[in-house]
């Protein structure tokens, strides 16, 4: 197990698991799970040798909850979330006329192969060094990373030549890339959504992103290897001018609220009473974050007891054009559902507030892509629709590549870009 591949993986995984924003999220699921917290509290007084059994434990589970075989296939997407899992389906339908692709789901099955004994002693070297340097989230992730790797050895088929992934950091996926580079096959890279700055160096042989925005926060990390291809954004393309018209249009309309993976819920409550009682919002839906891990139930039945007759719930379970459907006005905190939105023709709006890291990370303030709210009022329809009509429509393409693209003929260009690497 001694090799650079496992290594780039696990530094990937250490440097994406550390930042501040990864940590946050960390935290805030500690609050909710009360078994995180207590380990995460006494993690740091435990001895050596029980945080080594800890990590080890956490990923001999993982070990054995991944599939023992891979499908056989020409091009194999591996995910592990819907989100992912929707962009490699985007591409599979892009594909499946010139090339098989299988998608395969890293989920629990309880498979039992053959597991390797006589690696016990170097798993143990690993795991002691990375609990010497690590807290307790960064060391069960590379542990994780480190055991899916010995899985993968063994059920990722050598016929396969190209392995197109959906995370640049999760440990599955880091897991996977790090084989794939062992054993000589392609990799590429399609995001499933917009990044905070400072990511993690990728070692895909391709990235498919969103647009220039995208490439240039992994280009100010000095983070990104391999060809790089724009595609656009995900979600369907509606057109943003009509849907100001539809805005400017209307005595009364409706607003949709749409909840961030770390929720300030205080500011959310407050943002819900002001939209209420405003004279001009006929209709509220709020949507949740689809994260079920760190969805708050506490907080979801406050809600739902509070204003069950003023307000609609969406629980994600379909993509967002789904409840975009709904709302003539989005509002949002940091969140790439923006560009999906603007992509599908309902103007946004950023809510700071109703974070909890209210921080521009995405940018979408400093660069101007979407008029901001302030103290969780809602501004005037007419400031709302003048900040896009005097907007400079590059800047909508400089974050997704796809508004001035026909889709048929964006399509036959990442089919070819892909064939090629083949």
């Amino acid at each position: 197990m001694n090799n650079y591949d496992l290594f780039i993986a696990l530094q990937v995984v250490k440097t994406k698991d550390s930042n501040d924003f990864r940590q946050s999220v960390f935290q805030e699921l500690s609050k909710q799970n009360k078994v995180i917290r207590v380990l995460n509290f006494i993690y740091d007084y435990l001895p050596l040798f029980l945080q080594c059994f800890l990590c080890f434990s956490f990923g001999v589970l993982k070990f054995f909850s991944y599939p023992s075989k891979l499908p056989t296939s020409e091009i194999l997407g591996i995910y592990n979330y819907e989100n992912e899992r929707r962009r490699l389906l985007y591409l599979k339908n892009i594909l499946k006329d010139q090339s098989e692709v299988k998608l395969v789901k890293m989920k629990l099955s309880f498979s039992l192969p053959q597991f390797q004994i006589t690696r016990l002693n170097q798993i143990f070297i690993i795991l002691k060094r990375i609990c010497q340097m690590n807290k307790m989230l960064v060391s069960l992730r590379m542990s994780e990373t480190l055991f899916s790797y010995m899985k993968m050895e063994k059920s990722l088929n050598q016929s396969t030549k190209l392995i197109i992934l959906s995370s640049d950091s999760n440990p599955y996926a880091m897991a996977a890339m790090a084989i794939s580079r062992k054993k000589k096959m392609r990799t590429c890279y399609i995001n499933h959504g917009h990044i905070p700055e400072g990511p993690p160096r990728t070692f895909f042989d391709l990235n498919l992103l969103d647009g220039q925005s995208l490439f240039d926060v992994y280009k100010r990390s000095k983070s990104m290897a391999g060809e790089t291809f724009f595609i656009g954004s995900e979600g369907e393309r509606g057109s943003l001018k009509k849907g100001l018209l539809n805005l400017k249009s209307k005595e009364n309309y409706s607003v949709g609220v749409f909840l961030s993976i770390l929720t300030n819920w205080e500011s959310v409550h407050k943002l819900l009473e002001k939209l209420i009682l405003s004279k001009q919002i006929n209709h509220i839906l709020l949507r949740l974050h689809p994260n079920l891990i760190l969805r708050d139930q506490k907080q979801i039945i406050k809600i739902e007891q509070k204003y069950s007759s003023e307000i609609t719930i969406s629980y994600a379970t379909e993509i967002a054009t789904v409840d975009l459907e709904n709302c003539d006005l989005l509002i949002a905190g940091n969140s790439s559902v923006h560009l999906t939105s603007l992509k599908f023709g309902v103007p946004s709006i950023l809510c700071h507030e109703i974070d909890l890291v209210p921080n521009d990370f995405y940018l979408f303030e400093q660069k101007k892509l979407v008029p901001v709210m302030r103290d969780l009022n809602i501004s005037r329809l007419s400031d709302i629709t003048s900040f896009y009509e005097n907007q400079d429509p590059d800047i909508r393409v400089y974050f997704d590549a796809s508004y001035n693209l026909d889709e048929k003929e964006l399509e036959a260009r990442i089919r070819n870009k892909i064939l090629s690497f083949l």
